[in-house]
């Protein structure tokens, strides 16, 4: 499966100014960051963020380091954290705040170059028949990187329309968990119903491509569908395991 980005997605200002000096240690990582541009002018901004286990996780921590970093630079940034993820991109695009942190999935529409990434197969290496995840990695470590370059060049592949992407952070390859364990084959995947993000099309279509059954879900019903047997095989970051509770979900008989 290919590995599975969480996209900072920033709405530009209408005056957009020339971009302050970025601090070294989010350069290396942050693409053109048009959030420090838009603060500039107004010198206050918000970012609402989207993480599964509200302020005690990963992705809100994450963002409280970049609020520290924007203060750094005179700037105050209101982050506001979400457990819905619909609701903070929501938010975001009616305006309630500038910039947000949500899944390559739900912030695909703002920019389909960076909500590329994703995609089944897009970073995926196959040697001898088989995922060579090390080298899927190194690919996406170089197109990430590549992407985090302040050019012209990079920053017009990250602009569309009113959006940019100012991050792009990995958080690893999806797996298959299934609360079968006698499924380990792509052909026992036959006749079986899989979990099918409903906003990402192409996850229904490799479903059925396997003579199996997509079932619609999104990242909150997940695991109370595995749970409750309305669907046998669900894929997620290993990231996801406890926090959407899938290591509850899977049960005795389950298996990654």
């Amino acid at each position: 499966m290919p590995a599975v980005p969480s996209v900072t997605s920033l709405r530009p200002c209408t005056h957009h100014a020339s971009r302050p000096a970025w601090p070294p240690s989010w350069r290396k990582w942050a693409a053109a960051l048009s959030l420090s541009a838009c603060a500039a002018a107004s010198q206050a901004a918000s970012l609402c963020v989207f993480d599964l286990v509200g302020t005690q996780g990963d992705v809100y921590n994450m963002s409280r380091d970049f609020l520290i970093a924007m203060q750094r630079e005179g700037i105050d940034l209101d982050v506001k954290i979400y457990l819905n993820e619909a609701k903070a991109v929501e938010d975001y695009k009616n305006g309630k705040c500038d910039g947000v942190i949500a899944t390559g999935l739900r912030t695909r529409p703002f920019n389909t170059m960076a909500g590329s990434i994703d995609t089944l197969g897009s970073t995926t290496i196959i040697r001898n028949g088989r995922i060579d995840i090390t080298s899927s990695y190194e690919v996406l470590r170089k197109l990430v990187q590549t992407l985090a370059v302040d050019t012209p060049q990079v920053i017009n592949l990250m602009t569309l329309a009113r959006h940019e992407v100012g991050a792009i952070v990995p958080i690893g390859a999806a797996y298959l968990m299934t609360n079968d364990k006698r499924i380990n084959t792509i052909e026992a995947l036959a006749g079986k119903r899989i979990a099918a993000i409903e906003y990402d099309p192409a996850q229904a279509l490799m479903i059925k491509r396997v003579n199996a059954i997509p079932v619609p879900v999104d990242i909150l019903t997940i695991a109370p569908k595995l749970r409750d047997k309305q669907v046998d095989v669900v894929a997620a970051p290993a990231l996801g395991f406890k926090p959407l509770r899938i290591d509850q979900a899977i049960g005795e008989n389950g298996a990654i």
